[in-house]
């Protein structure tokens, strides 16, 4: 695709953080706000012809490391080529003069997300599947931002094909069936929309959708090969330990009536299987549908780690640097004292009828404008609608989602705010060392919504590479909650995986409910009504490779 001659052009100042158009009209010689002289058209062009150059030599170089089939090598080359394009390697301009850069346009933005699909495809090659499906996800987020400043005008669709069919190679890799389909029928409306003989080819997808169908089939009807497969692909995916744990317990699990009655109602097994007689045959169900919700988990660990989304891998800060009065007045001591004795607290009115009267309206804004949102492949709670929300530490032109919740959102913010003082109160009252996560997941459940009885972290169990969570902390928003909306917090005692006494915690509004979460089995019964929660978990620190201050210099 030959690039168009540029029309308009966008830097950002060093000095000021704004964004300045830059001059591109023949004879023009404005320059952009202090970037002293530098951002003419001259100098526009210069850049984008030092990039596109650049990058089609890295793309050649990856070619040439394919050839050879040296995959780790082409997928850094083609990753390399798309950051050129980017802007995320300067061009010899701008790092003569540092007080600007030049930000891509929208053809360029194309063909970067080409690139990491070509990255994908080769690190999918090479083995590193998780590596593939992240720079997939980057590629459909530089998409996004093309489309905004193209206003939808104009996009060539062949970058989107390649993202969609590499993701969904990817994701059949490690057993997300649910997700590759989403993808693939999209990529299905893309391929038979036009009549370009560029377009994506059909046979290679007509394969793809069939070797899907056949496999989704199979592992269905219990076909024992086809779960097996499946077992070893996903087990490989994970720590060795991680995997040997959740084999052992569900084949454990599996040879008693008792076990397998805990095994669906943990969502490891389907009902219908339940009373199969041969206790191998329910153990391969069982780890399959348990291996998969570890390799979802390790997958949005992966994507939060790579910044593409919110979550588990979020930095985290030292719990004082968040410390305010107001967290101090959430945890009266006697509720300190009962957190430390049956590592469960439960605290009401917290917050005032009003505070969360606006908190949940905006939270209902969130979810009517699909802010929020489910998860397809998480085998024990598919239904429930979330989206992690920044703590707003960061300025708007480093966090714009979090400057524009603050504007929106200002109730949600305000209590967030006061959520994340509480690591610190948490910190003395326990005698631990936590860390803060940069996030605080919002929820909802709808109706027939339900969570099957789990752990916040599975360290304890002897998962070691679980994301360290300590402590949760619940805050409920949902006034006027009756008994028979359903959506209860079930708790069992320390350590007892649901065999003895449970407490039913109705989600009320302004109640506050904090447990250790690697000790307390917990799930949230069926949903009659729409149900809405803050979450925020406290990490341990020592399990973190690095925890950041949070107050400056």
């Amino acid at each position: 695709m030959a690039a168009p001659e540029a029309t308009k052009a966008t830097a950002v100042c060093a000095g000021t953080g704004k964004k300045v158009a830059a001059a591109t009209g023949k004879g023009d010689t404005d320059c952009a706000e202090g970037a002293s002289g530098c951002v003419d058209a001259p100098t526009v062009k210069k850049i984008k012809t030092w990039r596109r150059s650049r990058s089609d030599r890295l793309a050649l170089e990856a070619n040439r490391a394919q050839e050879e089939g040296d995959m780790g090598r082409a997928m850094r080359a083609n990753v390399d080529a798309a950051e050129v394009l980017l802007g995320l390697s300067p061009s010899p301009c701008e790092r003569s003069d540092t007080r600007f850069r030049l930000e891509a346009d929208v053809w360029d933005m194309q063909n970067a997300a080409r690139l990491l699909a070509d990255a994908a495809t080769a690190g999918h090659a090479g083995g590193d599947v998780f590596g593939a499906i992240t720079l997939c996800e980057r590629g459909f987020q530089i998409l996004e931002r093309a489309a905004a400043l193209s206003k939808g005008d104009g996009l060539d669709l062949h970058s989107r094909e390649a993202l969609l069919f590499a993701s969904s190679r990817a994701l059949m890799e490690i057993g997300l069936y649910d997700l590759a389909s989403e993808r693939l029928d999209e990529l299905a409306r893309l391929a038979y929309q036009t009549l370009d003989p560029r377009s994506f080819d059909r046979v290679a997808l007509s394969g793809l959708q069939r070797k899907l169908r056949t496999q989704r089939q199979k592992l269905e009807n219990g076909d024992a090969e086809a779960l097996m497969e499946e077992i070893s692909v996903m087990g490989q995916n994970l720590d060795d330990k991680e995997a040997g744990y959740w084999i052992s317990c569900v084949g454990e699990l599996s040879r008693t009536k008792e076990g397998r009655r805990e095994l669906v109602a943990k969502g490891f097994l389907a009902k219908k299987d339940e009373n199969l007689f041969n206790h191998v045959s329910v153990a391969r169900r069982a780890a399959h549908l348990a291996l998969r919700y570890r390799v979802n988990l390790r997958l949005q660990k992966a994507l939060s780690e790579a910044g593409l989304v919110r979550g588990l891998g979020d930095p985290c800060v030292a719990p004082r640097s968040l410390a305010n009065d107001a967290s101090s007045h959430l945890m009266p001591e006697a509720a300190c004292r009962e957190l430390a004795r049956n590592r469960l607290a439960v605290v009401d009115g917290v917050f005032s009828a009003a505070t969360m009267a606006r908190l949940r309206g905006e939270l209902c804004d969130l979810r009517r404008a699909r802010f929020l949102r489910s998860d397809s492949s998480d085998v024990c709670n598919p239904a429930q609608e979330a989206r992690y929300l920044p703590i707003a530490l960061a300025p708007e032109d480093i966090d714009p989602l979090g400057a524009k919740l603050r504007a929106s959102c200002p109730a949600t913010m305000e209590v967030v705010q006061s959520l994340c003082g509480l690591p610190f109160v948490l910190e003395e009252c326990l005698g631990l060392e936590l860390a803060v996560p940069t996030s605080v997941m919002a929820a909802c459940y709808p109706p027939t919504a339900s969570y099957k009885m789990h752990l916040d972290s599975y360290a304890l169990q002897g998962v070691e590479s679980d994301v360290p969570r300590k402590v949760t902390i619940l805050l409920y928003c949902n006034p006027e909650w009756s008994s028979g909306d359903g959506g209860v917090l079930r708790v069992w005692a320390p350590f007892d995986p649901g065999k003895g006494p449970h407490r039913d915690i109705e989600p009320r509004a302004g109640r506050l409910v904090v447990f250790m979460s690697e000790e307390v089995w917990h799930e949230v019964t069926e949903s009659r009504s729409e149900r809405y929660a803050l979450t925020l978990w406290a990490m341990t620190a020592r399990e973190l490779s690095s925890v950041i201050d949070g107050r400056g210099p």
